[in-house]
C-alpha cells in the first residue's frame, strides 16, 4: 500500500456497489475509491478490462446472425466481473473500515 491507509466507509462501500451494478463501467468505483491499494488496483483493471472487452465482443457477435447463440454465454463473463468486484469490496470494506 503507497502513503496514507485507504479509508473505505459505508458510503465509498455503496458507492462502489452501485457503480460496478448500475453501470456497464464494472469494476470502475473498486478502482477509484481504492486507488492507493495497488493488489486491489490490480484486480479492478483486470475486471474493468474484461467486462469492456467482452461488451466490445457481444457487439461484434450479435452482427453476426449465424453466431447468436453465443452471446448468452460471453454475457456471463461482465456478470461473473460484477460479482467478483462486490467480493472486493466487501473485502476492502472490512479491511479498511474507517
Amino acid at each position: 500500500m503507497e502513503g496514507r491507509p485507504v479509508r473505505i466507509g459505508a458510503d465509498k462501500l455503496a458507492a462502489m456497489l452501485l457503480i460496478t451494478w448500475l453501470t456497464t463501467l464494472v469494476g470502475l468505483g473498486n478502482l477509484i475509491f481504492l486507488w492507493k491499494d495497488k493488489r486491489f488496483r490490480k484486480r479492478a483493471i483486470i475486471a474493468l478490462g474484461l467486462s469492456q472487452g467482452t461488451g466490445l465482443i457481444i457487439i461484434i457477435l450479435s452482427s453476426f446472425i449465424c453466431i447468436i447463440g453465443l452471446i448468452p454465454l460471453a454475457s456471463f463473463i461482465p456478470l461473473g466481473m460484477a460479482i467478483w468486484m462486490t467480493i472486493d469490496a466487501i473485502n476492502a470494506y472490512n479491511i479498511y473500515r474507517g
